[in-house]
């Protein structure tokens, strides 16, 4: 199930890349491994959290981008408007 739902996961976060190329933000947020740019591995990293809340197993404080103590979408799409830097 949980590969399943990493598919699905990148597929939508795929097709968010595609229908936004325009969307470039500042900086460097969804740099989730620290390695100087924004790419498919931090991408692996925030869909390994992604639904978790503080206290789930999966929960990593750094894929929760916009800060509402859960990995979702909205996060998702703030790592895909950084993707490639």
């Amino acid at each position: 199930m949980l590969k399943r739902t990493v598919y699905v996961v990148l597929f939508a976060v795929l097709a968010l890349f595609l229908t936004m190329p325009s969307i470039k933000a500042n900086g460097l947020t969804g740099d989730l491994d620290h390695d100087g740019n924004v790419d498919l591995n931090d991408v692996l990293i925030a869909v390994e959290a992604f639904g978790a809340r503080p206290g789930h197993e999966r929960w990593n404080s750094e894929a929760d981008l916009n800060g509402d103590s859960v990995v979702s979408m909205a996060d998702m799409i703030i790592l895909v408007s950084n993707f490639g830097n």
